[in-house]
């Protein structure tokens, strides 16, 4: 019987909303570590270096940014369950622990005090993390080429960019390079964007 070799994984896709991508983008001046916390567990197989194609939620649900993986954290968050005051007492543990982790590690949050405690008080807790180094925004030559979810589905044979309830989908390397060219076709610096996301490593796309 033959048995289907386990792909290789070299990235992955995730979502967030306007304001905290808006927020990544404008830190990545400061040239830090951003942390991207979430509500599962954290993706604990992509190697260091891979693209992470983020999608920006709202009514056009588009692909906007790539950032550069640099890691990943689990964090005890755990708030299934939980009641007030209970809830938001284990909430704000978590974020002031957070906090001090990232002032200590020199890390760049896309929010603090009770922003970060009524984000981290969402859903089930923050349950986990991936570190990012370098992110940038894709410029896409107009509105007509923005890259969409119908576009991810298409491309994928109807696979979605990432579960329902869950915020990441693993992606293979084939499945990376698949998306690194057709990133490349809309955007205005086509070439000159897939060189840079090749430079990250681990392996070149």
């Amino acid at each position: 019987m033959l048995k289907r070799r386990p792909r290789e994984i070299g990235g992955m896709t995730t979502f967030c909303s306007k304001q905290h991508l808006e927020e990544f983008l404008k830190n990545a001046k400061l040239g830090k570590l951003q942390p991207f916390e979430l509500y599962q567990g954290p993706p604990q197989f992509v190697p260091l270096g891979s693209p992470i194609f983020i999608f920006e939620t709202g009514r056009e649900h588009r692909l906007r940014a790539i950032a550069k993986f640099a890691g990943w954290i689990e964090v005890d968050g755990w708030l299934r369950g939980a009641k007030n005051p209970i809830r938001m007492a284990i909430a704000k543990q978590v974020a002031r622990s957070l906090e001090k982790f990232y002032e200590g590690e020199g890390i760049q949050p896309h929010c603090t005090g009770r922003r970060f405690i009524d984000f981290c008080s969402r859903k089930d807790g923050v349950r986990g993390l991936f570190l990012f180094d370098e992110i940038v925004e894709i410029d896409y030559r107009s509105r007509k080429d923005w890259f969409r979810r119908g576009d991810f589905r298409k491309l994928f044979a109807g696979a979605q960019p990432y579960a329902q309830g869950f915020p990441f989908r693993y992606l293979s390397v084939e499945e990376v390079k698949m998306l690194i060219e057709e990133i490349g076709k809309r955007s205005r610096r086509g070439p000159a964007l897939l060189q840079q996301i090749a430079s990250w490593g681990p392996r070149p796309f």
